[in-house]
Formats: structure tokens, C-alpha cells, sequence
């Protein structure tokens, strides 16, 4: 597939590790010059840089403060002169069920539906400026199961990520963009290293392909929603959980 990247700008928040940093190498391979916004962007982006001279710029970025959210798309734009494409990985995960606190709930909430707001609302902007855009947003399987290992507040924003992605896609339709989400089940990244093996070992079993994803495997699919040639998908999720949830 000729995806037509090659050139374009992309922004990915959450993109020091775990699925935003696979998400930047499988765009920085298609062709496209790299935002990397993240808490701490400089070492990734340093590795990234290495193999795409000039084509990676890291930003500083809280993505649930929407002034900074609103910046890291400036610095994009500042940087490479537009921005065509935006993926919402930055996010928080916590386990704790009915007893986390309500600390845990606002951040939760905060970073992970709200920054995605932020973010996609400031691209719009951008991207609409050139009549071309993608944003791919991060949800879950979480949020059409309930959850697993995942507690209330993380089902909850994620949840509110599918939802606001149907809702971004309609307003900024006419402006030629798309949005759209993936609903990865169980990848086995940075994040959920904190499950013991024998929930790795569960989630696997749970699922038809009996193993748990990659994050390169939810970036190969970030890359195809990115692409040209699906210009007519928008407002839709793609499921990335190896049979869990099928629709």
C-alpha cells in the first residue's frame, strides 16, 4: 500500500515510548517528519533522529494543561512549517477498581480524555489551514469490555475517547479531515509491565490469537488510518485486539 506520507508532518503525543515511539519509527519510515511530544521527548527522539536526520523535533509536553497541548501543535507547525497528521497516545493507566482515589480519578480522566481534546481541537486548527488532516486517537478494548486489569477510570476516559472521536470526526469533516480510534486490546508495553506474568499469561488466553499485542502492530495501523488512501473512513474504531472484542 502506497500510503502518500512521504513529507507530510506528524505529531505524536506519548511518542517516548510504548506505542506513540513505535508509532513515530513506523511514520518516520513512511516518509514523515516527526513531533515527538512527551514529558521527557529528548532520549527517544535522539535514537529517532539518528536514523531520519533533521525529521524528528521532540517537544516538552503535559498533554492535560491546554495551553502546552495547544503549543506542542504551534512547535509543530513553527518547526516543519504544517501539521497533517496527530495520534493521541499520551495516556495513564490504573488498576486500583473502586478504591483508587479520587486523585487517581481526575488525573486519569484528565490526561487521557481531556488531553486528547486538547490536542485534536488545537490540530483541527492547524491542519484544516491546508483542507488536510488524520487524527488517530488511542481508546481500548478496555472500554467496550469493562475492563480487565484496567479499573474505572481508565475505562471511563477511554470510553470517552470513542465517543469523542464520533463527535471531532463530524466537526472537522468539512475541513477535509479525518478522526478516527483504535481499541487495542492487551500490548505488552511499557505501561502494562507492572501486570505479573501470570495476567499476561490470562489476558493471552483470553483472546482467539491466545498472545497479547505489539505495540508495532497497533502502529501498522496508526500508519494505514494516516494514510491517503483511507480518506473515506472517519468516525470509526478499529479493533487491534486479537479477536476479544469482535463488531
Amino acid at each position: 500500500m502506497d500510503t502518500k506520507l512521504d513529507g507530510r508532518v506528524a505529531l505524536i503525543t506519548g511518542g517516548a515510548s510504548g506505542i506513540g515511539l513505535a508509532a513515530a519509527r513506523a511514520l518516520a519510515a513512511e516518509g514523515c517528519r516527526i513531533v515527538l511530544a512527551d514529558l521527557r521527548p529528548h532520549e527517544a527522539a535522539a535514537e529517532l533522529e539518528a536514523d531520519h536526520p533533521d525529521a524528528v523535533h521532540p517537544v516538552v509536553v503535559d498533554v492535560s494543561v491546554p495551553a502546552q497541548a495547544r503549543d506542542a501543535v504551534a512547535a509543530a507547525v513553527e518547526r516543519f512549517g504544517r501539521l497533517d497528521v496527530l495520534v493521541t497516545c499520551a495516556g495513564v493507566w490504573e488498576t486500583e477498581g473502586l478504591a483508587l482515589s479520587d486523585e487517581q480519578w481526575d488525573r486519569t480522566l484528565t490526561v487521557n480524555l481531556s488531553g486528547t481534546y486538547h490536542c485534536a481541537r488545537a490540530a483541527i486548527d492547524a491542519m484544516a489551514v491546508n483542507g488536510w488532516g488524520r487524527i488517530v486517537t488511542l481508546a481500548s478494548s478496555a472500554a467496550q469490555t469493562g475492563g480487565g486489569a484496567a479499573g474505572p477510570a481508565y475505562v471511563a476516559s477511554k470510553a470517552g475517547v470513542m465517543g469523542l472521536t464520533r463527535s471531532l470526526a463530524k466537526h472537522a469533516g468539512p475541513s477535509g479531515i479525518t478522526v478516527n480510534s483504535l481499541t487495542p486490546g492487551l500490548i505488552e508495553t511499557p505501561m502494562t509491565q507492572r501486570l505479573s506474568a501470570e495476567d499476561l499469561a490470562a489476558a493471552a488466553n483470553a483472546v482467539p490469537l491466545r498472545r497479547n499485542g505489539t505495540a508495532e502492530e497497533v502502529a501498522a495501523v496508526i500508519v494505514m488510518l494516516a494514510s491517503e488512501g483511507l480518506g473515506f473512513v472517519t468516525g470509526s474504531h478499529v479493533n487491534v485486539n486479537g479477536g476479544l472484542v469482535m463488531d
